[in-house]
């Protein structure tokens, strides 16, 4: 955890202790000795509370702002630590403002209601007023509280199926152009009578196909399904371009077999990233390799640009890929690009 998450966290959980240990002072050590002193119970203040024209005006009129302010600090944030803070010190400002509005008699004239002195019948007014105000701005919390979860929860699978939406037509982008070119290179094979590399091509295609379908409703898939997939998909593309083509794979065949997973179509999307915005040709071959290192599942090749297309026509991609680790396991994928290289890294995901 990062230092300032864990301070921040620590300032919240006394500040929260703080509140309690408040809340325990005021309702049990004052209001037993005050009881005990002057044996009057927080009932008759309550009563004489809303029994008060001015006290009981001036209570709805704050809790109509509070509920206003409230508002507005749940819309910049649901979860906010901000939002407790002013709902505990309104509550807190309007119990005080109220108490003395109940004890203006006695501030002003001298006149005791009760046989307290006037301090304590201040302190006794402060603890009545308190929990009337502690109660409302419960109420008002939760509601808003739940209002804007239920709202922020609907924005959220929004966007995640949005993004689901998105990650599923990238994957179908495969489709037309992929199949587009490997019957191209089909009719080629046939043509030259190449019976067996034809035969091998169709197999590979098919499985390639049968492998899209199986996952297309799957979040996550094991590594090694994935490798399988994204070699066969390459072999294909070694097809197309024969020696311009280069793809190394790095993954010991135990750590591909292990527990490992990984988003479906991921590591194809970056070979196919890689083929679509650089140039690929004998004279200058294109090398894609995959590796693992550390905790990352890394996809690189060298940088041979495409003057036609703009550097900008990367993102949308990995954008989406980025969004679905974020979505599915809350992990980022990293992008590095050096002078000569690009490389993805994305997090390893572990079934437990």
């Amino acid at each position: 955890m990062h230092f300032k998450s864990k301070y921040k966290y620590w300032l919240q959980t006394f500040v929260l202790l703080g509140c309690l240990l408040f809340l325990r002072i005021l309702y049990v050590d004052l209001y037993l000795e005050l009881n005990d002193k002057y044996g009057y119970t927080l009932s008759d203040y309550i009563s004489l509370i809303l029994k008060d024209y001015f006290s009981i005006s001036f209570i709805f009129i704050s809790f109509v702002l509070l509920t206003v302010v409230l508002y507005r600090a749940f819309g910049k944030s649901v979860n906010s630590f901000r939002n407790f803070y002013i709902a505990f010190g309104s509550a807190l400002g309007i119990a005080a403002a109220t108490a003395f509005i109940v004890c203006r008699k006695v501030l002003f004239t001298g006149e005791l209601i009760f046989q307290a002195d006037a301090f304590n019948y201040l302190v006794f007014s402060f603890l009545a007023s308190f929990i009337i105000s502690l109660i409302i701005t419960v109420i008002i919390y939760v509601s808003i509280y739940i209002r804007f979860t239920r709202v922020a929860f609907l924005q959220e699978r929004r966007i995640k199926e949005k993004q689901e939406y998105q990650y599923s037509q990238l994957k179908r982008q495969l489709n037309p152009h992929f199949l587009f070119n490997s019957l191209n290179i089909l009719d080629y094979l046939v043509q030259n009578k190449e019976n067996d590399r034809a035969s091998d091509y169709i197999k590979k295609l098919a499985g390639i196909y049968r492998y899209m379908l199986k996952h297309e409703p799957n979040a996550l898939v094991f590594l090694s399904e994935e490798l399988t997939f994204v070699k066969m998909y390459s072999d294909l593309i070694k097809e197309r371009f024969s020696e311009g083509f280069n793809f190394i794979c790095d993954i010991p065949e135990e750590t591909a077999n292990s527990d490992i997973l990984i988003v479906p179509c991921g590591l194809q999307l970056l070979v196919e990233n890689s083929i679509k915005h650089n140039i690929v040709r004998i004279s200058s071959p294109l090398t894609v390799r995959i590796y693992i290192e550390g905790e990352y599942i890394c996809v690189t090749n060298n940088l041979q640009p495409k003057i036609s297309n703009p550097e900008s026509s990367n993102s949308l991609g990995l954008t989406i890929l980025g969004q679905q680790y974020k979505t599915i396991v809350h992990e980022r994928i990293i992008i590095k690009k050096a002078e000569s290289r690009f490389t993805v890294y994305l997090p390893l995901i572990r079934d437990n």
